[in-house]
């Protein structure tokens, strides 16, 4: 196994493990997850982990073959597309932003911040906490959030409940959807509303003071956009509540 394409691999941000699985498929072809734990020379439960959440990026393809299951990496390619659909999100992000900004210009000057990674993704939960408010309203995205930051988002919510920070939160209509909704609504201060299961996004907005964070949630690289206006603020808070008057308990 290569370590220059471990190295790549690890920079698109993909995880070491993640890496090793991926490129185990791609030398493998097609193959049972024994074969691909031995290539890779990790645990085969492990392995199995790695795979699931390689298949959620479309990294990694399921097979049947006589009722046995067998893996096999996706093209190379697939990289460019996710790039490509990344660089889509964050231009529907702008153009909500510049929209904002030009019905009046010479109030707009917000700044904007750019957190990548995990430890980003965190540095938005601990600000929300930190910005002495009593709600805030947020549209979740994929679900991929509460896998790839399990441990800390249920710390977040334990510590959102003792500072008694109520949030409204619309979800996807979805089965999956609707039981993590019983799972926040256990921590305490969370409303949840749903909307029709056919708006799909990997992105999550959080309407907070003056704040507006975009988080784009992939287990590649997780990335998220903070804007410090209250005017732009405002106006993802009227679209938001917009589609929480619509939402279904």
């Amino acid at each position: 196994m290569e370590q220059k394409a471990l190295n790549a691999l690890e920079k698109f941000g993909l995880s070491e493990k993640e890496a090793k699985i991926y490129l185990s498929c791609l030398e493998l072809g097609t193959s049972p997850a024994y074969d691909i734990s031995i290539k890779a020379d990790l645990p085969r439960t492990l392995t199995y982990d790695i795979l699931d959440r390689l298949m959620e990026l479309k990294l990694v393809q399921l097979i049947y073959q006589e009722k046995k299951k067998f893996f096999r990496a996706a093209a190379p390619s697939t990289f460019d597309e996710i790039l490509k659909e990344k660089k889509q999100a964050i231009g529907g992000v702008m153009d909500v932003l510049k929209r904002l900004q030009l019905e009046n210009p010479e109030r707009r000057k917000p700044h904007v911040h750019l957190f990548e990674g995990k430890e980003g993704i965190k540095t938005i939960y601990e600000d929300v906490l930190k910005s002495n408010i009593k709600e805030y309203i947020a549209i979740g995205g994929s679900g991929i959030g509460k896998k790839i930051l399990p441990y800390f988002q249920a710390n977040f919510y334990q510590r959102k409940a003792k500072l008694k920070i109520n949030l409204k939160l619309i979800f996807r209509d979805t089965k999956e959807a609707r039981e993590r909704a019983k799972v926040l609504a256990g921590y305490g201060y969370v409303e949840v509303r749903f909307i029709p299961k056919n708006y799909v996004t990997p992105i999550s907005v959080y309407a907070y003071g003056d704040k507006t964070a975009i988080l784009m949630w992939s287990h590649i690289s997780p990335l998220a956009f903070r804007i410090d206006s209250k005017h732009i603020t405002e106006g993802f808070q009227s679209y938001i509540r917009a589609l929480w008057d619509q939402g279904k308990k």
